[in-house]
């Protein structure tokens, strides 16, 4: 009983250390793929989820000319999701295979079940955790050593004290204005049939970073479908 009150213990002192600081949520790595090497991943891919039981699905967005297929039954082994994308230019198509991994989810859930501030090591280890999803499932056309790390997502968890709290201060939010040279990200809405400033968070981006406050509990409904 002891060991297992200081293992609690021990998981709310190395959140609290955390929460004070920006954590590396996550990162995505990325690497280009020839026609051939892409076609050949998405059909191992398919057949070892195929095999497995593991659920896959195909994303199109016409207006961006990219399409992917998506493989999110890999979260046991810290790899959410896994992706093979097509971006359609002129004259032809360029393809990737991106693999977004959590640190924390990977190596940390035990000991920093909230937040975790991941450094040079994880990235270290998080790429052999991607080599073995490639051994795993037969892909040798690449090794972990053609990938480069396309994205790190940085986040900090902020406390309020009531809804009213984060419904007030989330209006106040999304009236903020884009500082140069960002642009403000929008969704489409089904009832107003147009693009509009995304509902429940304040996201700005341009081609090297995205910033973006949102509130975390509406995310999750939405996630659910409520």
């Amino acid at each position: 009983m002891m060991n297992q009150k200081n293992t609690e213990q021990d998981k709310i002192k190395n959140a609290t250390a955390a929460s004070g600081r920006y954590s590396m949520h996550t990162m995505s790595f990325g690497v280009m793929l020839t026609h051939r090497e892409a076609k050949t991943i998405r059909e191992k891919l398919v057949a070892y989820c195929e095999a497995e039981g593991l659920r896959y699905y195909e994303r199109k967005n016409e207006w961006a000319g990219t399409k992917e297929l998506i493989f999110p039954g890999f979260l046991a082994y810290g790899l959410n999701p896994v992706k093979v994308k097509t971006i359609s230019k002129n004259p032809g198509k360029i393809y990737f295979l991106q693999i977004k991994v959590n640190p924390r989810m990977m190596f940390h859930k035990d000991s920093h079940p909230f937040v975790y501030i991941a450094d040079a090591e994880d990235v270290r280890n998080s790429l052999d955790r991607v080599q073995d999803f490639l051994d795993m499932t037969d892909i040798n056309e690449i090794s972990k050593e053609c990938f480069y790390i396309q994205r790190i997502d940085y986040c900090a968890n902020i406390r309020l004290g009531s809804r009213y709290e984060v419904e007030e201060y989330m209006r106040l939010v999304r009236k903020g204005l884009c500082p140069y040279p960002t642009t403000r990200k929008e969704e489409y809405s089904e009832t107003q049939k147009r693009w509009m400033p995304t509902r429940n968070s304040f996201t700005v981006c341009c081609k090297s970073h995205e910033f973006s406050v949102y509130d975390k509990q509406s995310k999750r409904r939405m996630s659910n479908g409520y």
